[in-house]
Protein backbone atom coordinates (compact mmCIF):
# COMPACT_ATOMS: atom_id res chain seq x y z
CA UNK A 1 0.00 0.00 0.00
CA UNK A 2 2.66 2.15 0.67
CA UNK A 3 4.52 2.12 -2.81
CA UNK A 4 1.32 2.63 -4.46
CA UNK A 5 0.60 5.22 -2.18
CA UNK A 6 4.18 6.86 -3.47
CA UNK A 7 3.07 6.21 -7.11
CA UNK A 8 0.63 8.49 -6.91
CA UNK A 9 2.87 11.34 -4.87
CA UNK A 10 5.07 11.41 -7.66
CA UNK A 11 2.92 11.61 -10.79
CA UNK A 12 0.70 14.28 -8.35
CA UNK A 13 3.99 15.95 -8.26
CA UNK A 14 5.00 16.15 -11.79
CA UNK A 15 1.60 17.34 -13.07
CA UNK A 16 1.74 20.35 -10.01
CA UNK A 17 5.32 20.91 -11.71
CA UNK A 18 4.73 21.02 -15.23
CA UNK A 19 2.64 23.77 -14.55
CA UNK A 20 5.01 26.04 -13.66
CA UNK A 21 7.85 24.39 -16.21
CA UNK A 22 8.85 26.04 -19.62
CA UNK A 23 7.84 23.56 -22.94
CA UNK A 24 11.21 21.45 -22.64
CA UNK A 25 10.79 20.93 -18.44
CA UNK A 26 7.42 20.06 -19.41
CA UNK A 27 7.88 17.59 -21.99
CA UNK A 28 10.75 15.84 -19.63
CA UNK A 29 8.40 15.63 -16.50
CA UNK A 30 5.55 14.03 -19.32
CA UNK A 31 8.74 11.39 -20.15
CA UNK A 32 8.87 10.50 -16.54
CA UNK A 33 5.65 9.80 -16.10
CA UNK A 34 4.96 8.04 -18.64
CA UNK A 35 8.62 6.26 -17.78
CA UNK A 36 7.14 5.11 -13.89
CA UNK A 37 3.91 3.98 -15.60
CA UNK A 38 5.68 1.67 -18.53
CA UNK A 39 7.86 0.64 -14.99
CA UNK A 40 5.53 -0.10 -12.13
CA UNK A 41 3.11 -1.97 -14.53
CA UNK A 42 6.04 -4.20 -16.49
CA UNK A 43 7.78 -5.05 -13.33
CA UNK A 44 4.60 -6.10 -10.88
CA UNK A 45 4.81 -9.12 -9.45
CA UNK A 46 1.16 -11.40 -9.32
CA UNK A 47 -0.51 -7.80 -8.83
CA UNK A 48 -3.84 -8.41 -11.62
CA UNK A 49 -6.67 -10.56 -12.37
CA UNK A 50 -4.75 -12.13 -15.86
CA UNK A 51 -1.33 -12.55 -14.31
CA UNK A 52 -1.31 -15.79 -12.88
CA UNK A 53 -3.41 -16.95 -16.05
CA UNK A 54 -1.18 -15.20 -18.40
CA UNK A 55 2.15 -16.73 -16.77
CA UNK A 56 0.27 -20.13 -17.46
CA UNK A 57 -0.86 -19.87 -21.19
CA UNK A 58 3.39 -18.49 -21.32
CA UNK A 59 4.45 -21.71 -20.07
CA UNK A 60 2.40 -23.59 -22.06
CA UNK A 61 2.16 -21.41 -25.32
CA UNK A 62 3.33 -24.04 -28.33
CA UNK A 63 2.95 -27.30 -26.29
CA UNK A 64 -0.89 -27.44 -25.86
CA UNK A 65 -2.63 -26.78 -29.80
CA UNK A 66 -5.90 -25.37 -27.84
CA UNK A 67 -4.74 -22.64 -26.01
CA UNK A 68 -3.08 -21.67 -29.33
CA UNK A 69 -6.36 -21.43 -30.96
CA UNK A 70 -7.84 -19.39 -27.81
CA UNK A 71 -4.70 -16.61 -27.93
CA UNK A 72 -4.02 -13.80 -30.10
CA UNK A 73 -1.01 -14.34 -33.17
CA UNK A 74 0.75 -11.27 -30.53
CA UNK A 75 0.74 -13.22 -27.51
CA UNK A 76 1.71 -16.44 -29.04
CA UNK A 77 4.79 -14.75 -31.04
CA UNK A 78 5.77 -12.87 -28.34
CA UNK A 79 6.30 -16.02 -26.16
CA UNK A 80 7.88 -17.93 -28.25
CA UNK A 81 10.48 -14.92 -28.88
CA UNK A 82 10.66 -14.54 -24.94
CA UNK A 83 11.29 -17.82 -24.57
CA UNK A 84 13.90 -18.93 -26.97
CA UNK A 85 15.89 -16.12 -25.88
CA UNK A 86 15.36 -17.51 -22.63
CA UNK A 87 13.54 -14.52 -21.47
CA UNK A 88 10.77 -15.59 -18.63
CA UNK A 89 7.18 -14.21 -18.75
CA UNK A 90 7.85 -11.04 -17.10
CA UNK A 91 9.53 -9.90 -20.27
CA UNK A 92 5.94 -10.21 -21.59
CA UNK A 93 4.55 -8.36 -19.06
CA UNK A 94 7.13 -5.28 -19.62
CA UNK A 95 6.29 -5.61 -23.16
CA UNK A 96 2.50 -5.14 -22.97
CA UNK A 97 3.00 -2.31 -20.63
CA UNK A 98 5.88 -0.57 -22.94
CA UNK A 99 3.43 -0.68 -25.87
CA UNK A 100 0.08 0.69 -23.70
CA UNK A 101 1.86 3.47 -22.10
CA UNK A 102 3.88 4.50 -25.82
CA UNK A 103 0.83 4.51 -27.81
CA UNK A 104 -1.68 6.18 -25.52
CA UNK A 105 1.56 8.69 -25.60
CA UNK A 106 1.69 8.96 -29.18
CA UNK A 107 -2.33 9.54 -28.79
CA UNK A 108 -2.20 12.27 -26.21
CA UNK A 109 0.41 14.16 -28.28
CA UNK A 110 -1.99 13.80 -31.41
CA UNK A 111 -5.53 15.37 -29.64
CA UNK A 112 -3.43 17.37 -27.35
CA UNK A 113 -1.79 19.07 -30.37
CA UNK A 114 1.54 18.26 -28.11
CA UNK A 115 0.96 20.21 -25.31
CA UNK A 116 3.20 18.01 -22.86
CA UNK A 117 1.56 19.94 -19.88
CA UNK A 118 -1.99 18.82 -20.67
CA UNK A 119 -0.31 15.32 -21.72
CA UNK A 120 1.28 14.73 -17.91
CA UNK A 121 -2.33 15.83 -16.90
CA UNK A 122 -3.55 13.50 -19.25
CA UNK A 123 -1.13 10.44 -18.12
CA UNK A 124 -2.39 11.43 -14.51
CA UNK A 125 -6.17 10.96 -15.38
CA UNK A 126 -5.25 7.54 -16.93
CA UNK A 127 -4.56 6.50 -13.54
CA UNK A 128 -6.91 8.51 -11.21
CA UNK A 129 -9.76 8.33 -13.39
CA UNK A 130 -13.22 6.67 -12.01
CA UNK A 131 -13.05 4.03 -14.42
CA UNK A 132 -9.35 3.23 -13.14
CA UNK A 133 -7.84 2.51 -17.12
CA UNK A 134 -4.25 1.96 -15.39
CA UNK A 135 -5.19 -0.51 -12.75
CA UNK A 136 -7.14 -2.25 -15.14
CA UNK A 137 -4.87 -2.40 -17.66
CA UNK A 138 -3.34 -5.19 -15.54
CA UNK A 139 -6.12 -6.86 -15.33
CA UNK A 140 -7.43 -6.79 -18.82
CA UNK A 141 -3.98 -6.71 -20.49
CA UNK A 142 -4.19 -7.48 -23.51
CA UNK A 143 -8.16 -6.14 -23.98
CA UNK A 144 -6.57 -2.35 -22.67
CA UNK A 145 -3.78 -2.56 -25.03
CA UNK A 146 -6.24 -2.95 -28.03
CA UNK A 147 -8.04 -0.27 -26.69
CA UNK A 148 -5.15 2.11 -26.42
CA UNK A 149 -4.08 1.22 -29.79
CA UNK A 150 -7.79 2.12 -31.42
CA UNK A 151 -7.38 4.86 -29.53
CA UNK A 152 -4.11 6.16 -31.02
CA UNK A 153 -5.65 5.09 -34.74
CA UNK A 154 -8.69 6.80 -34.52
CA UNK A 155 -7.15 10.05 -35.65
CA UNK A 156 -6.70 8.56 -39.16
CA UNK A 157 -10.73 7.55 -39.24
CA UNK A 158 -10.94 11.58 -38.22
CA UNK A 159 -8.42 12.40 -40.91
CA UNK A 160 -10.65 10.24 -43.25
CA UNK A 161 -7.63 8.16 -43.68
CA UNK A 162 -9.14 5.16 -43.71
CA UNK A 163 -6.70 2.70 -45.08
CA UNK A 164 -4.35 3.45 -42.40
CA UNK A 165 -6.96 2.90 -40.14
CA UNK A 166 -7.93 -0.15 -41.55
CA UNK A 167 -4.31 -1.29 -40.90
CA UNK A 168 -3.94 -0.20 -37.51
CA UNK A 169 -7.48 -1.73 -36.28
CA UNK A 170 -5.86 -5.22 -38.17
CA UNK A 171 -2.64 -4.20 -35.38
CA UNK A 172 -4.89 -3.89 -32.69
CA UNK A 173 -6.75 -6.90 -33.73
CA UNK A 174 -3.44 -8.50 -32.76
CA UNK A 175 -3.80 -8.00 -29.41
CA UNK A 176 -7.20 -8.92 -29.18
CA UNK A 177 -9.86 -9.72 -32.14
CA UNK A 178 -13.08 -7.39 -30.36
CA UNK A 179 -10.40 -4.83 -32.13
CA UNK A 180 -12.16 -5.66 -35.48
CA UNK A 181 -15.80 -4.70 -34.16
CA UNK A 182 -14.21 -1.11 -34.60
CA UNK A 183 -14.18 -1.01 -38.30
CA UNK A 184 -17.83 -0.25 -38.35
CA UNK A 185 -17.19 3.14 -37.09
CA UNK A 186 -16.52 3.55 -40.66
CA UNK A 187 -19.10 4.21 -42.10
CA UNK A 188 -20.27 6.07 -38.89
CA UNK A 189 -17.50 8.38 -39.80
CA UNK A 190 -18.81 9.41 -43.03
CA UNK A 191 -22.08 11.32 -41.22
CA UNK A 192 -21.67 14.73 -41.37
CA UNK A 193 -21.88 14.35 -37.13
CA UNK A 194 -20.11 17.41 -35.18
CA UNK A 195 -16.68 16.12 -34.11
CA UNK A 196 -17.48 16.14 -30.62
CA UNK A 197 -20.63 14.08 -31.62
CA UNK A 198 -17.80 12.00 -33.40
CA UNK A 199 -16.11 11.23 -30.30
CA UNK A 200 -18.94 10.69 -28.50
CA UNK A 201 -20.46 7.70 -29.80
CA UNK A 202 -16.85 6.47 -30.16
CA UNK A 203 -16.67 6.44 -26.35
CA UNK A 204 -20.22 4.75 -25.77
CA UNK A 205 -19.16 2.33 -28.39
CA UNK A 206 -15.95 1.18 -26.43
CA UNK A 207 -17.71 0.72 -23.49
CA UNK A 208 -20.53 -1.39 -24.36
Amino acid sequence: MFFWFCLDMVIILCVILTCFADRRQQRMLSYIVATVLVFVSGVRFMVGGDYASFAAVFCDSGENIAEILKIEPSFYFLAKVLKHIEISYQGMFLFYSFIQILFLYKGCQYWLNNDYKKITVALCCFCFLPFNAYWESMNTVREMTSVIIFLYSAKFLFERKYLKYILWTFVAACFHYSALLTLLYIPVANISWKKCYSILCIMIGLFL
